[in-house]
């Protein structure tokens, strides 16, 4: 097999790379995945948060360089990730108790009805595996084989309603960006 140039590679590289907005439009057909994201692109440019491609079908949005939310949009799915904190200290599990305490008790209520226990997810060998989970302290409360996956807000095709708690959830994020600020 011919090697491939450069130029070669940067052109396909391109080629792949598609807008946020064009890969909804071409993948989104169901009604409310279409009207949700075409809401979440006004609150981005209310915000000044850009979407940016960071891999095919998969998108992200930072504030002062910090992570938000992360989307993958392929074949009429749709898939949302609210951070909590840094990647890094997702990994590590710390922060969440301040990130909760940065909630109010109605939103507090809904990010704990989907922490879930580990299943042996996807995170299996890698460095920072999850399988057979994590034990967590949230509110005082240890809890045992938590999934890292889970310490997020993530929902997969969203509801009308549900595209609400992640504009909620959107606003907590970068409210807890802003405070925590250095």
């Amino acid at each position: 097999m011919a090697k491939l140039s450069e130029k070669t590679k940067a052109r396909l590289k391109e080629e792949r790379i598609v807008s946020f907005e064009e890969q909804c439009k071409k993948h989104l057909h169901n009604p409310v995945l279409k009207e949700g994201m075409a809401s979440l692109f006004e609150l981005f440019r209310e915000l000044k948060m850009k979407p940016s491609w960071y891999y095919t079908g998969k998108y992200k949005c930072h504030y002062k360089k910090e992570p938000v939310v992360y989307f993958t949009v392929y074949s009429d799915n749709c898939f949302v990730r609210v951070a909590t904190s840094s990647a890094e200290d997702n990994t590590k599990r710390v922060g969440i108790n301040d990130y909760l305490r940065s909630l109010d008790d109605e939103m507090k209520t809904e990010f704990l009805s989907r922490i879930k226990h580990c299943d042996g997810c996807a995170t299996i060998g890698k460095p920072h595996g999850c399988a057979p989970g994590f034990d967590v302290e949230i509110d005082g409360i240890v809890r045992k084989g938590i999934c890292k996956n889970s310490l997020v807000y993530s929902v997969d095709n969203p509801t009308a309603e549900q595209f609400n708690w992640i504009e909620k959830f959107i606003f907590a994020r970068r409210k807890y960006i802003e405070i925590n600020a250095v």
